[in-house]
């Protein structure tokens, strides 16, 4: 993988490590991204700081471009998955 977007934080620094480490395979590089709401930036922080990561952090809005260049996401396609309408499938009653 060359990018991880944590959308929830790791509490662990073991665990972010873990993640992170899915980006550095076979001596290959990769970002991380750790999208964290203002409640979580302490211990956020805290955990990275044990995890000796030393992050850039940007603030954002959802919805930003900038948001988008960081995550490297994409405009959705408009197409489902499943290559039916939304509005043509059964719903699930078992749910």
């Amino acid at each position: 993988l060359d990018l991880v977007v944590n959308v929830d934080p790791p509490t662990d620094p073991k665990d972010y490590l873990h993640r992170a480490g899915r980006t550095a395979r076979a001596g290959e590089s990769g970002r991380v991204v750790t999208l964290v709401l203002s409640g979580q930036r302490r211990e956020t922080v805290q955990v990275l700081a044990e995890a000796g990561i030393e992050p850039r952090t940007t603030k954002v809005r959802s919805g930003e471009a900038e948001l988008s260049r960081i995550t490297g996401a994409k405009a959705p396609s408009g197409t489902p998955l499943d290559g039916g309408t939304a509005a043509g499938r059964a719903k699930n009653h078992n749910a």
